[in-house]
């Protein structure tokens, strides 16, 4: 499971265990266990996924069958003076770049989901999100998208103002109401 979904299986865990007093009516209870187990069959099916298709990406003939990448990489970090070893570790990248799985994409397509979603909510958040997208850029994964850290950040910057003002104004609306 990734770090994202773990801490959103916990979130689900603390809320239904926060919900729980001697007063909590029956079916409250079993919609927060459904709602619990829901979150974690979710990740463990996702997590299944992703095992077995590294399990395929990692046979000897599909890096064969990419070896070409990874050569023409290896031969221009040659040319732009790296050592046989830098040299060699381009061409590894490269062909890993080349094997990502459709898992791997759905999963960097679920953490997107959450980290612009839990971007709403609070900057930690927001925090957490910018690290995700810098340490998948540092490891080279391709996320099908041409914009940089800055501009990933930007586009989430877009929706931070209009929500902080929504929460605002709840907030307000709230306060109108118990007063």
């Amino acid at each position: 499971m990734t770090i994202v979904a773990n801490k959103h299986v916990a979130r689900v865990g603390h809320e239904f265990a926060a919900a729980m007093t001697a007063d909590t009516p029956i079916i409250e209870i079993a919609r927060m266990v459904s709602r619990l187990a829901t979150a974690l069959d979710k990740q463990t099916e996702l997590t299944e996924q992703l095992a077995m298709e590294n399990t395929i990406l990692l046979t000897p003939d599909n890096w064969l069958k990419h070896s070409e990448e990874g050569a023409a990489a290896s031969a221009i970090a040659e040319g732009n003076g790296a050592s046989e070893d830098e040299a060699l570790l381009a061409g590894m990248k490269s062909i890993i770049a080349c094997m990502q799985s459709l898992a791997t994409s759905a999963a960097i397509a679920a953490l997107r989901e959450e980290a612009t979603e839990a971007a709403f909510n609070s900057d930690k958040h927001a925090a957490l999100c910018d690290r995700a997208f810098v340490s998948g850029m540092q490891a080279g994964w391709n996320f099908g998208v041409d914009e940089d850290v800055t501009g990933f950040q930007q586009s989430l910057e877009a929706y931070r103002k209009p929500m902080r003002e929504a929460c605002r104004q709840l907030r307000e609306i709230k306060g109108e109401v118990q007063s």
